[in-house]
């Protein structure tokens, strides 16, 4: 294919150990971040005097190359010469800097943040190191239970802790809502910490955290970065440049760097051309840094590293990981209940953490794969449907050496699976690497699929994967650069072979550098940017279905003349929620790849304001709706009690409802608009 994608992708963040004795010779002064950055079509300086809410000064931080503001009037007042959660007082200034309306409420919602653990000023957050993130010394695991709330109706809100993107985050479960990983809020945290209607955090976590460690570590909201920076990153003084590296195992390295002034580095880890880890190290005080990642692989790497939060060239050197050798083992001891697709082994040998296998028949490879953690000396291996016959089975360590260890065995029971109901039939192959793929396949009532890679007759890796959706992503030991074919079939039912061919580490033709939705007043309009292309005919664009189990084809769309650039399309009439959007790319040979799939929620109602803000008496909602219907405005405190609610006939256009709050004490609330299945959340600040 010529004619292919290449989306950047932040990595997560990985964890940092650095080496306890600092070196005399690194340079301790390091650079300080921006005091100036430009957002919202202005440009924003550290300490500067925005105007005043309430007769009290309101000023910028530049915290971290982000905006912030800090308020004399912060009821708080040990916090006023830090940053304040209530960003929407910038719309009520005496001077309107920022008026209430769109524009401003643009503004405002997109470059300015509410306070976070990086402005909470006692160093309580940790650097992630694995699965955890310390916080004030304590380990905060991913999916650590924190709590649970405890609702007026009596339904359990569970509440977890998670590191998402790199941060940690509060995740909830409702018990009678389906589980989500994306349900991100820490609305009910600090009730479930005060204890409310015999709410209770979690007493087995081995510590106890206090609501201000929660907001010391956790991310409410993602950070809201800057357009750009006024003082551009500065050059790094000298290097770094890499020197030796070292303690290599499957999940750690230890590398060395000569230079000075380097605050600290980016580092990739490749195998061939494609980045297999990635990262970003904390302020360094040694020119001796061990970086941990997720496990890789036997096999050679190389290793590249810049400057973090300076420009430098990129410094490479190869490394090898070589698994240690196992303490005893494996060797096959039972072949039992052998199938068509699994058969049940039982191995002889010590501490072996888990096995790589091969099936034969005639001298060649038909199946392979590698077993999860071994917890027994027992283990189930299921492959793709094989004929009957007589096989070998072969066996080796898998994050450990050993010698192969192989016996045979026969498959004298037909094939017993029903055939599948739909499919699976393959539709396309996306961000396609070394290590991994993602493929995107229609069919029903399909549980499983056994799938293949293959280079000409030679079969390379093969599994059976368990599907959670339409789009399983699977893992493979690495695949050198090349041209490959992906075959699948029904694993629990019976189908008929599916193959499409994609490619590894070759360089791509076309380079798309971001793929972006965003709802307007007549639609979603979907903008793409083509960095670089040759040999390429067009677009698909593709929209599916709520559930998205299928996809249609909305529009196309030619390279234009100019080929490289901005691209934009417009879908005039998306569904009311969410809307799953897919670039489908074409080559002039008739070859594709499609890219990620992008969420675009297109609300019903938009353009949300609340006003005045903050406010003495009545305090008014106005919002546009696309339709009519019922709606209805709730007021909520801070801990989440229900202080109000009014109900209103929605029209089409312009809407403005008010509710008086002149009852209400000082402080701050919620206000939830609720319209059809939509739902909108927005804050105002009484004041008397």
């Amino acid at each position: 294919m010529k004619f292919l994608q290449k989306l950047a992708y932040a990595s997560g963040l990985l964890s940092l150990m650095m080496a306890a004795t600092p070196d005399d010779e690194l340079q301790k002064n390091q650079f300080a971040f921006a005091t100036q950055v430009n957002c919202g079509g202005r440009t924003w300086t550290h300490d500067e005097l925005l105007g005043n809410v309430g007769g009290r000064p309101v000023y910028t931080i530049i915290n971290q190359n982000r905006i912030y503001i800090r308020w004399d009037g912060n009821p708080d007042q040990s916090r006023k010469s830090q940053a304040f959660d209530n960003t929407a007082i910038l719309l009520h200034m005496d001077n309107n800097r920022f008026p209430n309306d769109a524009n401003g409420n643009r503004i405002v919602n997109s470059c300015v943040n509410s306070i976070d653990p990086s402005t909470m000023g006692n160093n309580y957050l940790g650097t992630q190191q694995g699965n955890m993130i310390p916080c004030n010394g304590k380990p905060i695991t991913d999916g650590l239970r924190l709590g649970t709330y405890i609702g007026g109706d009596n339904v359990k809100t569970y509440q977890y802790a998670i590191i998402k993107d790199g941060l940690l985050r509060v995740n909830f479960h409702r018990e009678t809502n389906t589980y989500s990983r994306d349900a991100i809020s820490m609305g009910l945290i600090r009730q479930t910490i005060e204890g409310e209607n015999g709410s209770s955090m979690n007493p087995n976590m081995g510590f106890t955290l206090n609501y201000n460690e929660v907001l010391s570590c956790f991310w409410n909201e993602l950070p809201k970065n800057p357009d750009s920076v006024v003082d551009p990153e500065p050059n790094c003084p000298g290097g770094p440049t890499l020197g030796t590296i070292s303690n290599v195992s499957q999940t750690a390295l230890r590398f060395s760097y000569s230079g000075n002034g380097i605050p600290n580095i980016d580092w990739r880890i490749k195998s061939g051309s494609t980045v297999v880890r990635s990262g970003k190290t904390g302020t360094l005080s040694s020119t001796n840094v061990d970086i941990s990642f997720s496990t890789l692989s036997a096999g050679n790497y190389t290793l590249e590293i810049e400057g973090g939060d300076c420009k430098s060239s990129v410094s490479t050197s190869n490394f090898n990981i070589t698994p240690p050798n196992c303490a005893g083992g494996p060797t096959i001891a039972t072949i039992a209940n052998a199938s068509t697709t699994a058969l049940m082994l039982t191995v002889n040998g010590t501490n072996i953490p888990n096995l790589t296998w091969r099936i034969k028949k005639n001298g060649n490879t038909v199946a392979n794969g590698k077993t999860g953690g071994l917890t027994a000396n027992s283990v189930q291996i299921t492959y793709p449907a094989q004929s009957l016959g007589t096989y070998t089975l072969e066996i080796e360590g898998g994050d450990c050496v050993s010698s192969v260890s192989s016996k045979s065995f026969d498959i004298t029971s037909a094939d017993s699976r029903m055939p599948c109901a739909l499919g699976p039939n393959l539709k396309g192959i996306s961000d396609p690497k070394s290590t991994e793929l993602v493929f995107n396949f229609h069919g029903e009532n399909v549980a499983s699929i056994d799938w293949k890679i293959m280079k000409g007759s030679n079969m390379m890796r093969s599994a059976r994967v368990n599907l959670q959706s339409d789009r399983p992503k699977i893992t493979f030991a690495a695949l050198p650069d090349g041209d490959y074919i992906l075959a699948i079939e029904g694993g629990s039912c019976k189908s008929s072979v599916q193959t499409m061919a994609f490619k590894v580490g070759e360089a791509l033709p076309i380079h798309i550098s971001r793929f972006d939705g965003t709802p307007v007043s007549n639609g979603v309009e979907l903008s793409w940017n083509v960095a670089e292309e040759k040999d390429g005919k067009g677009f698909e664009i593709i929209r599916f279905d709520s559930q998205m189990k299928s996809g249609s084809v909305i529009g196309t769309m030619p390279l234009s003349d100019k080929r490289v650039g901005e691209y934009k399309f417009l879908d005039k009439a998306p569904l009311y929620g969410n809307n799953y959007y897919q670039l489908k790319m074409v080559d002039e040979d008739g070859s594709f790849l499609t890219s990620r799939i992008i969420t675009v929620r297109y609300d019903a109602i938009s353009e949300a304001v609340v006003a005045p803000n903050p406010v003495k008496e009545l305090v008014s909602v106005e919002f546009v709706s696309k339709t009519a219907g019922k709606g209805k405005v709730e007021t909520y405190s801070l801990t989440g009690v229900k202080m109000n609610t009014t109900q209103s006939d929605i029209v089409a256009g312009k809407n403005k409802i008010s509710l008086n709050v002149t009852g209400l004490n000082d402080g701050h609330y919620f206000l939830k608009v609720y319209y059809g299945d939509q739902e909108m959340n927005m804050r105002f600040f009484k004041i008397r």
